[in-house]
């Protein structure tokens, strides 16, 4: 599987040790909150952990997610949440996006790419 990680969303950094990270970017966030961090820095990340996507969900913060793929599902991990659906299955993108909302994701943040 591989994503985007922002770490500032992880309360528990030991989370990393299960991936490889590829590319570090800091981002300017434009549509961030009150309570996140005016930059972001962008971990391009790739995992054959099996465990990841459950250990990340247990590391996040609250009103995060994290999006990933694998060759076949699109996963939105949340606080204590892993959600899983197909690419271009736009009932299972709008389930994770109404998800996200009950998590307290700013609508301008649900933005992923299928």
């Amino acid at each position: 599987m591989k994503g985007i990680i922002i770490k500032e969303s992880l309360s528990n950094e030991l989370v990393l040790d299960l991936v490889a990270v590829d590319r570090t970017e800091l981002w300017k966030a434009e549509a961030h909150t009150a309570d996140q961090p005016k930059y972001w820095t962008a971990l391009f990340f790739r995992s054959n952990s099996a465990e990841f996507p459950v250990k990340l969900s247990q590391s996040l913060k609250e009103h995060w997610y994290v999006d990933m793929n694998t060759e076949s599902e699109k996963l939105i991990v949340l606080k204590d949440t892993v959600l899983h659906y197909r690419p271009h299955d736009v009932a299972g993108r709008l389930r994770a996006m109404e998800e996200c909302r009950k998590h307290g994701v700013p609508e301008s943040q649900l933005d992923w790419a299928d």
